[in-house]
């Protein structure tokens, strides 16, 4: 264990960096954890230093996130992490430690421009506005076929007719009460909602 209070004070705020990195907090701050512990120890040596921190944090986030996994997601993810390992091994086995210290300085200051770029470079403010998403009409609860059926040739013949969706809605669930008067109970229609664009078919 080092005995140099220099390692200390570099090691704690690095590793707190990385922490804050993890947690997806600290932005571009965050990046500088090792190059920051390999101002004081040799680069491979501050990787291996924070690598049992990396992999304690990363068994916790498994354990918590053990019923979310995605098989798929793991797969296309797979043969870049292993590409990335093995060019990282590669990098700390055949490249001298001045050099590798110019290397990782080299990536966090193109990450740390990259960073304030996108949040401070041209275009930053100017909001776009989102694009209209396909609405969608669904139930929050299961409902009679026989209303549903009803329910849903009303709305889109009010649809095909030019009213906007929000619109075609209000007035099929009219028409179905209308149509069924008591025997058209709130809790066979109101469960139907529309979420996403509002939109208006023009025939």
């Amino acid at each position: 264990m080092p005995q140099d209070l220099s390692f200390y004070y570099a090691a704690i705020p690095a590793v707190i960096l990385v922490g804050l990195a993890k947690g997806g907090m600290g932005d571009a701050l965050s990046l500088i954890g090792l190059p920051f512990l390999a101002l004081v120890v040799a680069p491979v040596e501050a990787a291996a230093i924070l690598l049992p921190i990396l992999v304690f944090m990363d068994m916790i986030s498994l354990a918590i996130w053990r019923q979310h996994g995605d098989w798929t997601t793991l797969k296309i993810m797979l043969p870049g992490a292993i590409l990335g390992i093995t060019f990282g091994w590669a990098t700390s086995a055949l490249v001298p430690g001045s050099v590798l210290r110019v290397l990782i300085g080299a990536v966090t200051v193109a990450f740390c421009l990259r960073y304030f770029w996108n949040n401070f470079g041209p275009g930053k403010g100017i909001v776009i506005p989102p694009r209209p998403q396909r609405p969608v009409l669904a139930s929050l609860w299961d409902s009679n076929d026989l209303v549903t059926r009803a329910l849903m040739q009303e709305f889109y013949a009010k649809l095909y007719a030019g009213a906007p969706a929000a619109d075609a809605l209000h007035q099929a669930k009219l028409r179905l009460i209308e149509r069924y008067g008591d025997q058209a109970a709130p809790v066979l229609w109101a469960g139907f909602v529309l979420t996403g664009g509002n939109v208006q078919i023009n025939r």
